[in-house]
């Protein structure tokens, strides 16, 4: 496994995401997960835009690629699943409070109203 943590609050959010689901899914279902947990709970990490099978963001398809490239979880036949899923790696996770991740950009496009 590559010793790159995730940097950003959103792929630190992606991970433990993909770590709570009971089992794999395809890219389009979390990308469909993601979009209807951002609208339940009213999470900002992601942006979605109307797409082919629904609702899609290009943020999270990178941070998805990303989480793959460093090892955290893996792509199989389709499927998206958390790659440690019953061992201790879970120490190596940045999910405590004392983790200080850098400052992302800004969401300034989101905020003047387009």
């Amino acid at each position: 496994m590559n010793s790159t943590l995730p940097v950003y609050k959103r792929q630190r959010f992606l991970l433990s995401f993909i770590k709570s689901m009971e089992k794999p899914s395809t890219a389009i279902d979390l990308q469909k997960l993601l979009f209807l947990y951002s609208q339940h709970q009213q999470s900002d990490f992601y942006d979605f835009i109307p797409y082919l099978y629904g609702c899609y963001s290009l943020q999270a398809a990178e941070d998805v690629n990303t989480l793959e490239r460093n090892g955290w979880i893996t792509k199989t036949n389709n499927l998206i699943q958390y790659r440690f899923p019953n061992s201790k790696k879970e120490a190596e996770l940045p999910f405590s409070e004392n983790y200080v991740s850098p400052k992302e950009r800004g969401n300034t496009f989101g905020q003047i109203g387009l």
